[in-house]
């Protein structure tokens, strides 16, 4: 099949993003849908024009081929969405199962959504059918994927994804690409370069107590049936308690603190302070 037949059918490129090319090739530029990343890695997706409106682009395209990742276009009203891996320390994706990877995203594509009736949605649907069967996986890699599925899949697929994984619906047209202005990445990196390891900030994490918390939040909704506390809105006397409870607890680490009136019949801020 030559070229301008694939293209006529319709084709799509996932390619290493290049502000240099996309700013000045118009033959991107008119036909950019957005960049994603993928790892560490940031990739356009494109799509490529028919030949007859822009002949002009033909050469161009044939040689992006060679470096690019091509795919036909969805058909029937699907919606291209773009799945990708969070970047999460690793340690934490080590907690996860086997279950909880992309593979299972995928392969529940394939089953049938819950019937509208049956759902919890603050939004729903009445009309038109999901077709469940029209799923199809444009690009796939270990940390990111480019499916498309149905209209109404697309709109929830947030909720079937497994943990560290995020979605993003792509334009149903193409976008305008806006660079970054250099004054925002130089304030970005000035941030980064100061960053560093505080070892006060480390051990109050270190010292997080999660049955403390428990604890501290049993009192303040009075599941402990020892505070009393039947509400805490501010014109409540459980509002005063969990105010005086807390001056309490901040001043044991040895901090002041103090209780500030700010209206009558209003429970106290509770201020404190730390200095360095």
């Amino acid at each position: 099949m030559s070229l301008k037949a694939f293209i006529l059918g319709g084709l799509l490129l996932v390619i290493p993003f290049d502000p240099a090319i996309i700013l000045e090739d118009s033959c991107l530029s008119t036909n950019f849908f957005g960049n994603y990343r993928d790892g560490q890695s940031i990739y356009s997706i494109l799509a490529v024009p028919n030949p007859d409106s822009l002949p002009e682009c033909m050469t161009f395209w044939e040689s992006r081929l060679i470096s690019a990742h091509s795919t036909t276009t969805p058909s029937g009203g699907r919606r291209l969405v773009w799945l990708e891996e969070k970047a999460v320390d690793e340690k934490l994706k080590l907690r996860a199962s086997h279950a909880d990877n992309l593979d299972v995203l995928l392969s529940g594509l394939q089953a049938p959504l819950v019937p509208l009736e049956q759902s919890q949605e603050v939004i729903a649907i009445s009309e038109g059918h999901d077709d469940y069967s029209a799923f199809e996986l444009h690009y796939r890699s270990p940390t990111a994927a480019l499916v498309s599925v149905s209209a109404e899949r697309a709109r929830i697929i947030d909720t079937l994804l497994p943990p560290f994984w995020k979605s993003t619906i792509v334009p149903a047209t193409p976008v305008s690409y806006q660079p970054v202005p250099p004054s925002a990445s130089k304030r970005v990196r000035e941030i980064l370069s100061n960053l560093k390891f505080d070892p006060v900030v480390a051990s109050v994490v270190n010292n997080i107590s999660i049955p403390q918390i428990k604890k501290d939040i049993r009192f303040l909704t009075d599941e402990d049936k020892v505070s009393g506390i039947v509400s805490r809105h501010s014109f409540s006397d459980g509002a005063i308690t969990a105010a005086n409870w807390l001056k309490a607890r901040i001043e044991e680490t040895g901090a002041k603190c103090h209780l500030s009136p700010f209206l009558i019949g209003f429970a106290p801020n509770v201020i404190w302070f730390v200095r360095k």
